[in-house]
This record gives C-alpha cells, sequence and structure tokens, in this order.
C-alpha cells in the first residue's frame, strides 16, 4: 500500500511539474504507467479501467429464523468489473429464482440472498453454514461463513411469552 501512495505522490508531482512548463509555454510530452488508486473505481493515468480483484464488503450474519418467516442474508461486494455472487450451501450451490422458477430463494441485485420463506421439512431443510462467494476476472473472494438455525412455531410462543415477561414492571 506504501508503495501505491509512493506512485501517486510521485505522479502528481509530475503533473504538477507538467502545468508549470506549460505556463511557460514550453512544449512537453507526459507519459507513464503508473497506476493510481481512486475509490471504488481504479483508473490508469490514461483513464483506462483497471481489474481489481473483488473484495467481500458486508459478510452475512448468522440468524435464527422461525419456520416460514421470510429473511435475508447480506453480501455485499466491491471491485471492477463488479463481482458476481453466489450462494453456497453446507458446500454446495444454493439454487435461486429466476434460474430455478420453484426455489424460495431468491438472489438480489446487490448480491443479497433472500428467502421468501425459511424452509424446514422432509423435503427441503434451509438450515444450514452459508457463505457467499464474489468473482470477477481479476480474482475471486470468500466471505465469512453464517450459520442459519430454523425453529419451529412454538419458539415464536415462547419468545412473546418472554416479551411479556419482560417488559412488566
Amino acid at each position: 500500500m506504501a508503495d501505491l501512495f509512493q506512485c501517486f505522490r510521485r505522479w502528481r508531482r509530475e503533473l504538477q511539474g507538467r502545468q508549470k512548463r506549460r505556463e511557460k509555454k514550453e512544449v512537453v510530452t507526459f507519459t507513464t504507467d503508473k497506476l493510481v488508486h481512486v475509490p471504488d473505481l481504479a483508473r490508469d493515468v490514461r483513464g483506462d479501467d483497471v481489474e481489481t480483484t473483488p473484495k467481500i464488503v458486508q459478510h452475512p450474519l448468522s440468524q435464527q429464523v422461525v419456520r416460514d418467516d421470510p429473511l435475508t442474508l447480506d453480501c455485499r461486494a466491491s471491485g471492477s468489473p463488479q463481482p458476481t455472487v453466489e450462494w453456497f450451501r453446507d458446500g454446495k450451490p444454493v439454487r435461486t429464482a429466476p434460474a430455478d422458477p420453484t426455489s424460495h430463494r431468491i438472489l438480489l441485485p446487490g448480491g443479497s440472498l433472500f428467502f421468501l420463506r425459511a424452509m424446514q421439512n422432509k423435503r427441503e431443510q434451509d438450515a444450514g453454514t452459508y457463505w457467499c462467494v464474489a468473482s470477477n476476472d481479476a480474482g475471486v473472494a470468500r466471505s465469512n461463513n453464517a450459520t442459519l438455525d430454523i425453529a419451529c412455531e412454538s419458539y415464536k410462543v415462547l419468545l412473546s411469552l418472554f416479551s411479556v415477561i419482560v417488559a412488566r414492571p
């Protein structure tokens, strides 16, 4: 990172020197192949886009949710070009709509995973360990693990009773 800042300072000094020479009406040619870091969008001195490896900027968090309730596991990534996000549960890719029209999970445009309802039955289980992977032409980044636990309906009743007991003076 220190090399990047030194490169930027050197480029800025060269640019300032170029401006001073122009003020004196001297003919100067200026070329460089050094990189300049601009937040959220890397560009070289010529203005061309530079590919940057993905970075997970918002990791998913572990959650406990009542069965059939909606939920969202968040994942946001940065990089150039904009990385695509893919989700995994217990090491297997998560099927999402619209690629799988029967799925109750939707991959949101920002990369988050939205569940229309948290499933836990013999046919389908959403409980497990989730993570997201962001990838682009420059590389791949993996998020931290997030555990999703599905509670039964009686958990919701117990939780509401507990909140009533705690709320009483």
